[in-house]
């Protein structure tokens, strides 16, 4: 009966980690996104601007589209607005227990 009462102890406790890992991740790739949105224009040079327009094509067209730099960058950018909030959260009075009571989630078992 012990070992059952701790094994139950450790399931509750790696289920509760897990959905902490989960609704961070879930936070990064909304900001990854988000970011992705706004990170997209940085740095790109049009046909207009290099002056040489090729026929057939829109001349607001990009000429050197450098997409795993805008990737890289902005996964650091993520990463760091992730980390911030997740500070902010974690070493504040700030709480999720509001929204999820206003959804019908179960408190005891959020964060």
């Amino acid at each position: 009966m012990l070992l059952k009462s701790k094994l139950h102890d450790i399931m509750q406790i790696s289920r509760k980690i897990l959905m902490q890992y989960l609704f961070w991740f879930a936070v990064f790739f909304m900001v990854w996104w988000i970011g992705l949105l706004a990170v997209l224009p940085w740095g790109v040079r049009t046909q207009i601007d290099n002056g040489e327009v090729v026929n057939g094509t829109a001349p607001s067209a990009p000429i050197k589209f450098k997409l795993a730099k805008i990737f890289i960058i902005n996964t650091i950018l993520a990463i760091s607005i992730t980390l911030g909030i997740q500070q902010l959260v974690d070493n504040s009075n700030i709480s999720i227990k509001p929204l999820l009571k206003y959804i019908g989630a179960p408190v005891e078992r959020g964060f």
